[in-house]
């Protein structure tokens, strides 16, 4: 709602190319979302079964799946993001404001990869209080900053935001993840040494 009213306070075109981009990436986030919906299965398995070995495995697995997906979709959108933006609409006026703004939805899919795969793990780990805590703190300690920072560049400024937003989130998420795998693995009494050798390579 935040992102079509700043929008609609820089024209028709701007409103209408950005809710077309959206699309962009809301097919993307029910891609991922897959990935995410299987890491939380297999991540609540694991921590009932109690078994370190298979969390961690499910995560990197997903992780990796998760992250050839997004660059798939990085690519696709490269080549083929003007065409799809005519196969909705051939109002030229948009077109020509969705071209502009099009790279963003290019880098989109490599930067909010992670908050999806992290929101898998934390719904299946039940940290939906610590997810919904990240979610509050870039909303409103990052994303309304920022774009208060740069609404001067106008709607790139909004979708730069929009890209932080999704990167704060990462970041926020991954910190709690490291601090919640490392008691897990401490619960589940595995080679300690092991472990930080690891984390290390992280």
């Amino acid at each position: 709602s935040f992102f079509a009213f700043q929008g609609s306070r820089q024209g028709q075109a701007v409103l209408a190319a950005n809710a077309l981009l959206l699309n962009f990436q809301q097919v993307m986030a029910y891609a991922l979302d897959g990935f995410a919906n299987a890491t939380e299965a297999l991540v609540g398995r694991a921590i009932g079964m109690k078994k370190y070995a298979a969390f961690d495995r499910a995560v990197r697995s997903a992780g990796v799946l998760s992250l050839l997906i997004a660059a798939g979709f990085c690519v696709f959108y490269a080549v083929f993001g003007d065409q799809i933006v005519h196969i909705i609409t051939n109002i030229e006026s948009i077109t020509m404001v969705a071209h502009r703004y099009l790279p963003w939805v290019v880098i989109l899919p490599v930067a909010s990869v992670w908050s999806f795969l992290l929101d898998g793990i934390f719904v299946g780990a039940t940290l939906s209080r610590q997810m919904r805590n990240t979610m509050l703190m870039s909303a409103f300690l990052v994303f309304l900053p920022v774009w208060a920072l740069t609404h001067s560049f106008g709607n790139n400024g909004l979708w730069f935001a929009f890209v932080i937003f999704f990167l704060a989130r990462a970041f926020s998420q991954y910190t709690i993840y490291r601090r919640y795998k490392y008691r897990l693995f401490q619960k589940f009494g595995e080679d300690q040494s092991a472990y930080s050798q690891m984390m290390n390579k992280i």
